[in-house]
């Protein structure tokens, strides 16, 4: 008897899961998601966004500089400035990623 086949039902989550974060509106694919995984018992914690202050964002540009200067002394410093105002700076190519920590 197959009442319950919970392997298909998880491939079919999954399925879900990955069409959600890659097709069409996302935001709204998500909370679609959230819907029905509140249906089947399954609540997801809220994400919460905070955004960075004009002096966290300037900070972080002007570390930018630094970094592309060479300054690394300075741009330590910088990331020690962010890091006591609850910020921390995440490098990457295409340049920095700002998160609350």
């Amino acid at each position: 008897n197959d009442d319950l086949n919970t392997a298909e039902a998880l491939g079919r989550l999954f399925v879900g899961l990955r069409s959600a974060a890659t097709e069409g509106d996302v935001e709204t694919n998500w909370m679609g998601l959230h819907v029905v995984l509140a249906a089947l018992g399954l609540v997801l914690p809220e994400v919460v966004t905070a955004e960075a202050s004009p002096e966290v964002t300037a900070l972080a540009e002007e570390r930018q500089q630094a970094r592309a200067a060479k300054d690394w002394e300075a741009a330590d410093r910088l990331r020690d400035e962010l890091k006591e105002l609850g910020w921390a700076v995440k490098d990457s190519r295409e340049g920095y990623e700002l998160e609350p920590v």
